[in-house]
């Protein structure tokens, strides 16, 4: 078995196109039996996957966004919350480069 070596990466400015979005959902923690209340069976970590094209540096290809919440109220990452996240990090949008939707004025 190898160590596994951090490897340090510096992203540039760029703009990067989302190529696919995974999410998925998985159960972690102890499950109860529930007589009475929310319905909830332990905890479950959401994740939300960007995969990411951009030509200036094909070497980042993914962001991936995780949390965790009791199962009963578990939602996906949503770009608010990665965004919320991030900070002055990184812009998360919409693509939209100031074209108009077809029928919008």
């Amino acid at each position: 078995m190898t160590a596994a070596t951090r490897i340090e990466r510096v992203i540039q400015p760029d703009t990067f196109t989302v190529s696919r979005v995974y999410q998925d959902l998985e159960y972690v923690g102890y499950a109860r039996i529930m007589v009475a209340g929310d319905g909830s069976s332990g905890l479950a970590l959401s994740r939300t996957v960007y995969s990411l094209q951009s030509e200036q540096q094909p070497d980042i290809f993914r962001l991936s966004c995780m949390k965790v919440d009791f199962s009963f109220y578990a939602t996906q990452p949503g770009v608010e919350e990665m965004q919320a996240a991030l900070g002055d990090l990184l812009t998360l949008g919409t693509g939209n480069t100031g074209r108009q939707e077809q029928g919008a004025r």
